[in-house]
């Protein structure tokens, strides 16, 4: 494990494949998800993936098992945990969606929020509430879905309110 990782209480798999004209991105990054998993009081056996090959950018948060494991996505379909090949960028934005295809599992959707402008965006207090929000819940997975837009404050308020 990087030190970076390591630091970030979170293991992180793939960014040594990034370019060196990228580093300093990737630094930016992992600085963001270091303060994340410092306010989300991400536990270590956490692992963060994606398949690569199709670049949907869907990632999981895994605390019962010790190796990354297959994720359903929308489609159905599962995504082989080998296909990690790449860095990514890590993303927020909660919904708690309880689907058919996890009827026997609590899942904690996030999606929709770019890390790097989330961490900066939205207060330590807000994503507190967030982290006591997730944690209340006990969800058995956490997927992020990778986009470029990031919610509103009204949006991040909403989700507390109900939770």
């Amino acid at each position: 494990m990087s030190p970076i990782s390591r630091a970030a209480n979170v293991v992180s798999i793939g960014h040594a494949f990034l370019r060196e004209d990228r580093m300093s991105e990737l630094q930016e990054i992992c600085d963001a998800r270091r303060a994340a998993a410092c306010i989300l009081k991400l536990p270590p056996s956490y692992w963060l993936w994606e398949n690569a090959e199709t670049r949907l950018q869907r990632f999981q948060l895994d605390w019962q098992k010790k190796q990354p494991c297959p994720l359903t996505i929308d489609s159905g379909r599962e995504e082989p945990s080998a296909s990690v090949r790449k860095d990514f960028n890590w993303v927020a934005d909660p919904f708690w969606v309880p689907t058919r295809q996890y009827s026997r599992s609590k899942v904690w959707r996030i999606h929709g929020w770019h890390e790097v402008r989330w961490v900066r965006r939205y207060s330590e207090s807000q994503l507190l509430k967030l982290a006591t929000a997730i944690r209340k819940w006990k969800p058995e997975f956490v997927i992020l879905v990778h986009s470029q837009r990031v919610p509103q404050i009204e949006e991040l308020q909403a989700l507390l309110h109900h939770s």
